[in-house]
């Protein structure tokens, strides 16, 4: 017999928990959607009452390789984009903790640390790779589309540390997004718990607990149309059976960004504990 809980994660700039078991994750590298890389870890450099004139962030995917990325920045003061090349990633684990339970690795492909420049000073409201590698990429799921919070974001201080820097130039709204609610978080209409076999649970008995967690590509239209093993804490070969079968089975809520249906990947995280 086991709990689960697990979390929301937003790949662009925050940690979000919700209670289910299903986390949101930006629009990634799939297997039938497309996008070379995505953008995470931004954070204002210095930053002020006005916003701030440097950025730094990093992008991610779930596959090593070069990128060449177009970026758009949807900012206090209009639409800003910027361009980088050759861009290295590399890969790289990270890590989030479910509430109550072990934090949970996963591997994924990273950049280095990027920066970029604004002029004037800048509020960065959102912020995503329009085009990767000669693709176009919507934009990705931005939940309720809050503001990045200047407090969450660390400044950093060492010049060294940013790799490469590009300046940004301004831009023009990629597209209308005129509606009554341009922003709706993706979600889970109906969570399927993992159905736990015995030999699942004698594993979960004698290790103590296990942690799992599964990339869920979902469409425009809501429907699951993959998934793949991230990362896990414990000896979770039947454990992971199930609950990829379990992240298959559950129903979503397709993302709404700028007024348009999006894709996106989603977290789908378990953790059981024994009685």
């Amino acid at each position: 017999m086991a709990y689960f809980k697990s979390t929301r994660i937003a790949l662009l700039a925050a940690v979000v928990f919700v209670s289910c078991a299903i986390a949101a994750a930006g629009r990634a590298n799939a297997a039938t959607d497309l996008c070379a890389a995505n953008l995470t870890d931004i954070r204002a450099v210095a930053p002020s009452d006005a916003g701030a004139t440097s950025y730094t962030y990093r992008l991610v995917a779930f596959h090593a390789g070069t990128v060449d990325a177009t970026i758009l920045a949807d900012t206090d003061h209009g639409w800003k984009t910027w361009t980088v090349r050759g861009v290295v990633l590399s890969k790289a684990r990270r890590a989030y903790t479910v509430p109550a339970g072990p934090s949970v690795p996963f591997d994924v492909a990273q950049s280095p640390i990027l920066g970029v420049s604004m002029s004037p000073a800048v509020r960065i409201a959102h912020v995503w790779v329009a085009a990767a590698n000669g693709n176009a990429c919507e934009p990705p799921s931005l939940g309720n589309g809050e503001l990045v919070d200047f407090q969450l974001g660390r400044s950093v201080e060492d010049p060294g540390d940013v790799a490469s820097s590009s300046e940004s130039s301004d831009s023009t709204a990629p597209f209308d997004a005129t509606c009554a609610t341009p922003f709706v978080g993706v979600t889970a209409l109906k969570a399927i718990a993992p159905n736990l076999t015995e030999l699942a649970k004698r594993t979960i008995d004698e290790s103590g607990g296990e942690s799992i967690s599964f990339a869920v590509e979902v469409d425009a239209s809501g429907k699951a149309l993959d998934a793949w093993l991230l990362g896990a804490v414990g000896n979770v070969a039947d454990f992971e059976r199930t609950t990829y079968a379990a992240a298959r089975s559950t129903t979503y809520r397709n993302a709404i960004s700028y007024c348009r249906a999006v894709p996106a990947i989603y977290i789908f995280a378990a953790t059981a504990n024994p009685d």
